[in-house]
């Protein structure tokens, strides 16, 4: 029958037979957990890019609207329909 010092022996045996498995794992979680903190991060800057693209549209959208707004008011009151049909070039008076 085995005794302690025995099973501290095969313990110790394999422990070290397994070291250099348990290393390697080790390095390619490293590695994986380095990649995933690069995802992690490009993510966070897709979403930064995100919402400044959302601000971004909010803005143009109201300086449009704003010009469109402008421009319907200048057509009527030069009494003239707002052009819709692209292909109807604006006349130019000036």
């Amino acid at each position: 029958m085995l005794d302690k010092e025995d099973m501290e022996a095969i313990k110790y045996a394999f422990n070290e037979a397994l070291k250099p498995m348990r290393d390697e794992m080790n390095a390619k979680f490293d590695a994986v957990n380095e990649r995933l903190d690069r995802i992690e991060e490009d993510v966070t800057s897709m979403k930064e890019d995100i919402e400044q693209l959302k601000e971004d549209s909010e803005i143009t959208r109201g300086a449009t609207n704003e010009i469109i707004e402008w421009i319907d008011v200048y057509f009527r009151e030069q009494n003239k329909p707002f052009p819709v049909d692209r292909k109807t070039p604006i006349p130019f008076e000036g």
